[in-house]
């Protein structure tokens, strides 16, 4: 049989949606082997809640077109979020900063303020609560979005399919260079935060502009 071909090899730089979402592509559907750096230790992981960063997210179907490429984290994305079925019957109350001055009238945002045609019925909202109607977003606290895409990079890697995702937890990228080693086209430099040593890595690195557009944070 042919010799199997090496794989590509990627580095990703930051263990947040982004840098997690990126390396579960290049893994499972272009069979990279991918280095995750992530510049926090594991007792202070982007999986767990932290103050700095405690904001939600809202999953949009643009955003579900990579989960559910990956069925067992849209499943927990489902599970695990609070669904919003958009903005069409939001209420919207202006309160003025006066005290003294009245409270408005409500206005129905979108089409509730400019429409006067009749409603054609509405097949997603009108579906009973407990299903998830396509088109829904999903809220959910970032770290709890980290967590479900850090458990799918470990069963990607428990299937043994595709390439392998590595992840560095506590490794601070320093940079990313051309690199003078023959054969190699990068250089990547990163720091244990802990012992404060350095580790240089030599790789080839051909990613496409558009994995290179969508990669973390680069120091």
């Amino acid at each position: 049989s042919a010799l199997q071909q090496p794989r590509q090899q990627a580095v990703v730089v930051g263990c947040g949606p982004v840098g997690a979402a990126v390396s579960l592509v290049l893994a499972s559907k272009h069979n990279f082997d991918v280095t995750l750096l992530e510049s926090s230790s594991e007792s202070s992981s982007q999986t767990k809640y932290d103050p700095t960063k405690a904001f939600l997210y809202n999953v949009n179907p643009r955003g579900q077109t990579l989960t559910k490429m990956f069925p067992a984290m849209h499943q927990k994305l489902q599970e695990r979020s609070v669904a919003s079925k958009g903005f069409g019957d939001t209420v919207i109350t202006i309160v003025p900063a006066d005290p003294s001055e009245p409270i408005p009238d409500k206005k129905k945002n979108m089409e509730g303020t400019t429409s006067t045609k009749e409603k054609t019925p509405d097949t997603k909202n009108s579906m009973p609560s407990g299903e998830k109607a396509v088109g829904v977003g999903y809220w959910i606290p970032r770290h709890e979005m980290v967590k479900l895409m850090v458990e799918e990079i470990d069963e990607h890697n428990e299937k043994g399919v595709g390439g392998k995702i590595t992840l560095c937890t506590g490794m601070e990228c320093l940079s990313v260079l051309p690199s003078n080693e023959k054969g190699k086209d990068v250089t990547v430099t990163v720091k244990n935060v802990t012992t404060s040593s350095l580790l240089s890595s030599y790789c080839n690195f051909h990613l496409n502009l558009k994995y290179q557009m969508l990669m973390g944070n680069p120091h």
